[in-house]
């Protein structure tokens, strides 16, 4: 990234021209300040990476199971669901028989249900969680190891959330209880 393909916002770029225009500030400073926004981006940009969980590669392979990538790139969700199941049985998670017929069965889905299935289309992540919409959709019974690669991927822990859910009750339960009228505030 070239600092001279940088563009500011519109309020630094008043504040930069208006401190040109009084001779308040050079050419170099505004090089400089430029420089300082590439490195900035390019700093922020490794955090966020490097706390994303896109640097997994299960979390890439898991993209297959989206029902608009099976619409519109099928070639690439059939080649991210076989690299989702060969390492699932590295972690001997699946037999290599299992990892076999699930790739031919996610296969038969994309080519064959896929595009019958208008719901593919209107699928709204916000609205529907997606595996409930695959159980539904396409009837995942009849291809019991994608079923069972859905349930893994799907439902992966999602660390403290059940801890922090318990400290957002007594949050409230605190609250409540220090109230003026509560039992408890009457006592002390």
């Amino acid at each position: 990234l070239k600092h001279t393909k940088i563009n500011v916002c519109c309020g630094a770029t008043k504040s930069i021209n208006n401190m040109i225009h009084i001779d308040d500030i050079s050419s170099s400073d505004i090089n400089n300040f430029k420089i300082d926004c590439v490195v900035f981006l390019t700093t922020f940009l490794q955090k966020m990476f490097e706390r994303s969980p896109l640097k997994y590669s299960v979390t890439r392979y898991a993209s297959s199971l989206s029902p608009l990538n099976m619409i519109t790139k099928p070639d690439l969700c059939g080649s991210r669901f076989k690299h989702l199941c060969y390492h699932l049985n590295e972690l001997k998670r699946l037999s290599t028989k299992e990892c076999d017929k699930g790739i031919q069965e996610f296969k038969k889905i994309v080519q064959d249900v896929v595009p019958v299935k208008p719901e593919f289309k209107s699928f709204d992540k916000t609205k529907l969680r997606l595996d409930v919409f695959l159980i539904k959709t396409i009837s995942l019974k009849d291809y019991p190891v994608v079923e069972k690669v859905c349930k893994m991927i799907l439902c992966m822990n999602h660390g403290q959330a059940s801890v922090e859910r318990g400290f957002s009750v007594n949050k409230s339960i605190l609250q409540y209880n220090m109230e003026e009228k509560s039992l408890v505030s009457q006592r002390l």
